[in-house]
């Protein structure tokens, strides 16, 4: 039995390097393309979290400005040249 559970936990940490490798190879291939990858990682609770592919180019949603219409644009210029003819 003791044999086994040497050979078990040998194959298990083959099987955990080479999932390591994949994913550093799959970044590269990514990072070619000019996107990125976040490498998966453990919770605590123990479960594993999958990688995560970003696109070259992606904007997170936060992070997008909010659309002004036009008329508030032309507004928001009229009140800067104000204050620098106050100034």
């Amino acid at each position: 039995e003791k044999v086994n559970n040497i050979m078990s936990s040998t194959t298990l940490k083959n099987d955990d390097e080479k999932k390591k490798k994949k994913q550093k190879d799959e970044s590269k291939n990514e990072e070619e393309k000019g996107g990125t990858i976040i490498p998966s990682s453990v919770r605590a609770d123990g479960s594993v979290r999958k990688p995560i592919r970003i696109r070259a180019g992606y904007v997170n949603q936060f992070e997008v400005k909010k659309y002004v219409s036009p008329a508030l644009r032309q507004e928001e210029v009229k009140e800067e040249e104000e204050k620098k003819k106050a100034s």
